[in-house]
């Protein structure tokens, strides 16, 4: 079955299948690369899109399905625009979950070394920095498909040259894996890795997260107990997504990772400390660049449950004192999934956020769960990224099927200011989600 799917509806779904051989398969860990967690029965924070009205056949039980019922899901979109893909029922894709879930095998990772840091990139700015890296989604892990693009196609990256990348994490669970990937690339990166956080101020923060080992000595723990094969799949699902998070506040800003801390020590009956509290070092924006001898970075990716719109302070206060050594980057993606508002306690914060940076000569090229800018006058400045931009963020009307090139010289006016044309025509939505309305269909 052909579908006929844009890059900018596909933004936050990406993550869950990726093209190998033939067909379509999951990645790993599929749960939340698609934004969502198992909770109990049901799925939390999923979104499924499709443009399909035709009847659907399960890939592995023949059983048809109306695209209409709950039932019938076009299992996470793929990354190029006409494929094709298999769909699945609820029954046969839960086994293949529980397949791929539990099948994988859990050790004491390796512990992190401080000497992947490194200190000088020579005055030169870094293709990469990536605050926030967890265990997907990474510029090592290359499973991020408008990145590789971008390094593919737009940055200075060149064939044979090193890639110069910045990634910072408060967890070292999460450091010691990309570290074992940097050491198999060998000289084909120039990677610095870094234990910490970004902020407004420097100085010392509490960081909440999973212990180390915690998952498998739960898996373990239900096993013993020979718990049922579904309590089994949901509790690890939960403490994988766990595991992916750290947080400073696990109320205020995550009510999910909350619940599915919850739905582990009750569903799945856990004793004991799921999670624990580390301290971190926290830098300004302006010595991480100051400490690798940086003068900024291409792209900007940003993942910090809460702390986004404080990097971006952070990162707008360094450029701004000394705009003859710092360079504003050319791409900046960071979540708006509503965390930096509650942490901020301004339900507006993520979108003043955008406001400011639109001021600073950006334009919005999307607004969903991540938002993503890309700078104007540097975009006017290089041909291949004005190129680039047309072929991949082309704004389509959700109303009218108007569409707009970021290269229009009437964009940041046609576009919005703003979130205010990304809550649908109606404007009743809060947040964006991912779909643009000209400005003449909110009208």
């Amino acid at each position: 079955m052909y579908t006929q799917w844009s890059w900018t509806q596909c933004q936050t779904d990406w993550r869950g299948k990726r093209r190998e051989g033939n067909g379509w398969h999951a990645k790993e860990y599929l749960p939340w690369h698609v934004g969502g967690a198992w909770l109990g029965n049901s799925w939390a924070g999923v979104d499924w899109h499709s443009h399909s009205d035709v009847a659907l056949k399960c890939a592995k039980c023949d059983k048809w399905m109306s695209i209409r019922s709950p039932e019938a899901k076009p299992w996470i979109t793929p990354i190029q625009c006409n494929v094709t893909f298999d769909q699945y029922c609820d029954s046969c894709w839960r086994h293949w979950i529980a397949k791929q879930f539990l099948k994988v095998k859990l050790s004491p990772l390796d512990r992190f070394s401080s000497s992947a840091q490194r200190s000088h990139f020579s005055g030169s700015s870094v293709h990469v920095l990536q605050i926030g890296l967890g265990y997907f989604g990474t510029f090592l892990h290359r499973d991020v498909p408008w990145l590789e693009e971008f390094l593919k196609s737009v940055s200075s990256h060149a064939d044979g040259e090193p890639l110069r990348a910045i990634g910072v994490d408060p967890v070292q669970e999460c450091l010691a894996p990309l570290q074992k990937k940097v050491s198999e690339f060998g000289n084909r990166t120039d990677v610095s890795l870094l234990c910490g956080a970004i902020g407004e101020t420097s100085g010392w923060i509490e960081v909440i997260c999973v212990p180390r080992v915690a998952r498998l000595r739960v898996r373990r723990e239900l096993e013993k107990r020979n718990a049922s094969y579904w309590t089994r799949l949901g509790v690890d699902m939960n403490m994988a997504y766990l595991e992916n998070m750290s947080t400073v506040d696990v109320g205020l800003t995550n009510t999910l990772l909350q619940h599915c801390l919850e739905l582990v020590k009750s569903h799945g009956k856990v004793a004991g400390e799921l999670l624990e509290r580390r301290r971190v070092q926290c830098f300004t924006f302006a010595e991480i660049l100051n400490m690798h001898d940086a003068t900024g970075c291409e792209v900007l990716v940003i993942d910090a449950e809460g702390y986004d719109c404080a990097i971006i302070r952070s990162l707008i206060e360094a450029l701004r004192n000394d705009e003859t050594k710092f360079v504003w980057p050319l791409l900046i993606q960071f979540e708006t999934c509503g965390h930096a508002n509650k942490k901020d306690q301004d339900y507006k914060a993520e979108e003043n956020t955008v406001i400011e940076l639109q001021k600073l000569g950006y334009l919005l090229l999307y607004a969903g769960n991540d938002s993503l800018l890309a700078h104007k006058e540097r975009m006017d400045n290089l041909p291949r990224f004005s190129t680039w931009l047309d072929d991949y963020f082309k704004l389509t009307c959700s109303s009218c099927a108007w569409q707009l090139l970021p290269s229009h010289r009437e964009f940041s006016a046609d576009a919005g200011h703003g979130y205010e044309q990304w809550r649908g025509a109606a404007g009743y939505e809060s947040m964006p989600r991912g779909t643009w309305t000209c400005k003449w269909c909110m009208s």
